[in-house]
């Protein structure tokens, strides 16, 4: 097979630190290419090479044996190269429609009208060939995050693309809806579509790849046919070390901290999201929510973060209700955060890593209300070293580290002062290997300590491997409370899509 793209030599540092050295990547028509290694290994920086987002310092760029003009994301465009970022860029007042006719059109004086049919037809008849439908005149902000991502993919070939990035693309999709993804990906490659798929979960990396390119520090360490390969032989690789195992319970678990009882709540569309949720989380006990996305497991974080109204029911800590309080209120009687969106919610991006780290805290971190920078850094330094933080300095701007070193800094503050309830959404969400194991371990060690935490995650194996309980939400009620010791990941997915009823918990039992 000829080769779509060819990167020869790419090289390019930030003062000195060196992001990719010396890497090089060919990729063949109609194939699907992974691309593995850990936090700051440099695959962003590549792909951001590829979709000429970042001017390499040097090395050569060919898409389809013609030189590539570095740097330039309109050329990398117009050499039929697409992207489709972990972080959708969409209006989600608009409808389908309107979002593609946004990607579609042209602007300056020449510019035509866009003839939206026409629009319509071709994105039909692009998701037909790919063997699914497009709601066009649905509210994009309504859809789910696979029926969204799925908007993205059509609306890069739309524009042309016959290579296509996906950056981390099931980080936050559902398990039926990656096995779609899959579907989608190599009904891609065998109409002649080159993808890279760029992921951290190597189950998805093997599945859905012909060949794998493995990062480590900037550099290839390892190409791979991932029918001969399997994730532990790639996660060897990629860290240079065996996969650890996690350490067992040595508490039990105490009284209830968190209780909640009989919350309801609306979306952000007016609808009921949340319908008369209880539940405890005891002391030293971590309780899993297990749910499909948009079935009212983000309401209810909300809601007993202080981020969210509740419309009935109540919130207590420690016997002290806390129902409709504000964040900084809930947070003084005891409770941490770690939101699902660490870039919007759980960081200011233009902010230092010091100033993220103290943004919970400030007043703690002052003295006659000035503000001790030369403390903070400090602590900023011990959290960096502690938690792995790739790229990182204490004065650096949060935005500018990857999503996984940025979700490292959110932890690294949450968990800084042992809370008395920690409320965490996907904390390993575009993790890699390391940092997954060392965030795990860090929940199991605040667990230990005393600590009663609510776990989201849309993994199940993580949901299993770390709870004491799971609790499986379906249309914004729990559906079932299982001990995980016990509970199978296909006994859960049934009760996650509605194809077993909570009645059937006790008699399976």
């Amino acid at each position: 097979m000829t080769a779509v793209v060819e990167l020869q030599g790419i090289t390019k540092a930030y003062g000195a630190l060196t992001a990719l050295d010396d890497v090089s990547l060919v990729v063949p028509h109609g194939t699907v290419h992974g691309l593995v290694g850990e936090n700051g290994a440099g695959k962003s920086t590549l792909m951001k090479v590829l979709y000429g987002m970042v001017r390499p310092d040097s090395g050569e760029l060919r898409i389809d044996g013609r030189p590539l003009r570095a740097g330039s994301t309109p050329a990398a465009r117009a050499a039929g190269v697409g992207m489709v970022h972990q972080h959708f860029a969409q209006a989600e007042s608009m409808s389908v429609l309107e979002n593609l006719a946004l990607a579609s059109s042209d602007s300056g004086p020449r510019a035509r009208p866009l003839d939206l049919r026409a629009v319509g037809r071709r994105a039909a008849e692009v998701a037909a060939g790919l063997g699914f439908e497009l709601e066009l005149r649905a509210r994009i902000g309504r859809l789910s995050v696979g029926a969204r991502q799925r908007v993205e993919i059509v609306k890069a070939l739309q524009a042309g693309a016959q290579v296509l990035i996906l950056d981390e693309p099931t980080a936050v999709l559902a398990p039926r809806e990656i096995e779609e993804l899959i579907r989608t990906i190599r009904l891609l490659a065998a109409s002649g579509t080159a993808v890279v798929f760029v992921s951290h979960k190597l189950n998805e990396v093997v599945a859905a790849c012909d060949e794998i390119t493995v990062l480590r520090r900037g550099r290839v360490v390892g190409r791979s046919d991932a029918r001969r390969t399997t994730p532990s032989e790639i996660a060897r690789i990629m860290t240079g070390e065996e996969p650890g195992v996690l350490p067992s319970r040595d508490t039990e678990p105490g009284e209830p901290v968190l209780q909640v009882r009989d919350v309801s709540a609306k979306s952000n569309f007016g609808v009921v999201a949340v319908n008369a949720v209880s539940l405890d989380v005891r002391a030293a006990e971590i309780v899993g929510i297990a749910a499909i996305e948009g079935n009212g497991q983000d309401e209810l974080i909300d809601v007993l973060t202080g981020l969210r109204r509740h419309t009935g029911g109540s919130v207590a800590i420690d016997g002290t209700d806390v129902t409709g309080l504000e964040p900084r209120a809930i947070r003084a009687r005891g409770l941490a955060h770690v939101p699902a969106d660490r870039l919007t919610t759980g960081t200011a991006p233009t902010l230092s890593i010091a100033d993220n780290l103290a943004a919970t805290n400030y007043l703690a971190e002052s003295r006659w209300r000035l503000l001790r920078r030369g403390v903070m850094r400090r602590q900023a330094a011990e959290s960096i070293v502690a938690f792995d933080v790739r790229g990182a300095a204490p004065l650096g701007a949060i935005g500018r580290l990857s999503g996984g070193n940025m979700q490292k800094v959110v932890i690294a503050r949450e968990t800084a002062k042992r809370p008395r309830v920690l409320v965490v959404a996907h904390p390993t969400r575009g993790v890699d290997l390391k940092a997954i194991d060392r965030i795990h371990r860090h929940i199991l060690a605040l667990r230990d300590a005393g600590t009663a935490v609510l776990l989201l995650s849309s993994e199940l194996d993580e949901l299993l491997a770390l709870s004491d309980r799971v609790i499986v939400m379906f249309r914004g009620r729990v559906v079932a409370d299982l001990t995980a010791a016990e509970a199978e990941a296909a006994e859960i997915g049934e009760f996650m899509t509605g194809a077993r009823a909570a009645s059937e918990v006790s008699d399976a039992r």
